[in-house]
């Protein structure tokens, strides 16, 4: 397992199960506390800002993008003023072609989250909030 699949059970604690991981303690799976201030793993989380993966795969991103038949892709939120940390997402707006299904939307955030080892949250512009639907569009930029 990549050490960055570890971060889909921060934030708490998780039930690993094979496939993921394979932590057994006589016969019984364990229930490990994943979170950058306890675990022990912290050290694996220390370069996994997600601006860091962000900007060394900028000409993938659009390639999946293209892929699950979307267009523009743009980012906003932290990783776009620099304010992400270990914990953060990357936060992606993505505008659909006439063809694009919630399929495609989930299969580039999987795609996405494999690729760079971080959360990803992807929307599109009728799926933001209204009330901070102006904001993201006027400041989020191409990646």
């Amino acid at each position: 397992m990549p050490a960055w699949d570890v971060r889909r059970f921060e934030g708490g604690v998780r039930t690993l199960h094979l496939g993921c991981v394979e932590l057994w303690d006589a016969g019984e799976l364990l229930k490990v506390p994943m979170n950058a201030e306890t675990s022990p793993l912290a050290a694996v989380w220390a370069d996994m800002k997600p601006s860091l993966r962000f900007e060394s795969h900028r000409s993938q991103i659009r390639e999946l993008v293209d892929l699950f038949h979307l267009t523009n892709p743009r980012v906003f939120g932290s990783v776009l003023y620099g304010s992400d940390t270990e914990l953060s997402d990357l936060d992606l707006l993505v505008d659909p072609m006439p063809e694009t299904t919630l399929f495609d939307l989930g299969g580039l955030q999987g795609k996405l989250e494999d690729l760079l080892g971080v959360r990803v949250d992807i929307r599109t512009p009728g799926g933001l909030p209204p009330r901070f639907r102006a904001l993201v569009l006027a400041e989020a930029r191409p990646v």
